[in-house]
């Protein structure tokens, strides 16, 4: 189990890389609630147990942000689309916040 956010009570089933029996390379999680209820999956890179380098994470919505990871949040260059595929922001990232300037 991996915990994704420990006030929504998220966790999911990683299957992947490990090192030390950790998500640790190139892996793939499925987030869900405590009722089940799938809330989003990450698929990419993995770096003691947490998001890092490139990825794709998609919600249950359709939203999807794809791009650099770093610590479990984005970080770096990254595009963050709708559902219909419209763009919400594509640049640059800082610890998961879009960086307009």
């Amino acid at each position: 189990m991996i915990t994704k956010d420990g006030s929504t009570d998220l966790s999911g089933a990683y299957v992947g890389s490990l090192r030390f029996g950790t998500a640790d390379g190139e892996g793939e999680v499925v987030w869900t609630a405590h009722n089940g209820r799938e809330v989003g999956r990450y698929k990419g890179g993995f770096k003691g147990g947490k998001m890092h380098g490139q990825g794709t994470f998609l919600w249950a919505n359709g939203d999807k942000y794809t791009g650099e990871w770093l610590n479990d949040m984005a970080h770096g260059k990254g595009v963050q689309t709708r559902h219909n595929g419209s763009v919400i922001h594509s640049g640059r990232w800082e610890r998961d916040r879009p960086v307009y300037w």
